[in-house]
């Protein structure tokens, strides 16, 4: 599952996401953007937890995602990654 917070958003938004997550047994993997935060979620979602989320202050916009590799997804890191060697 994937929280997509609104531009602008608060830090005390993010934070009362992440406590909700936590107090669930969830685990969520913050990435600041550019122009919007996202927060991963890890562990065995459920149905209602998409609701629960998208009622919260700050959230934009919550979607399930079942693809593979979902933490090097475009949807969770909408940004280049750029590796220097040497």
């Amino acid at each position: 599952m994937i929280v997509v917070m609104k531009a602008g958003c608060s830090n005390d938004d993010i934070d009362v996401v992440q406590r909700h997550l936590k107090d669930r047994g969830l685990r969520g993997q913050l990435n600041w953007g550019v122009e919007q935060t996202v927060i991963g979620v890890l562990g065995q979602t459920y149905t209602e937890l998409q609701n629960e989320l998208e009622f919260m202050e700050g959230v934009g916009e919550v979607f399930r995602m079942s693809k593979p590799y979902k933490l090097a997804s475009r949807e969770f890191a909408p940004d280049d990654t750029v590796v220097n060697i040497g």
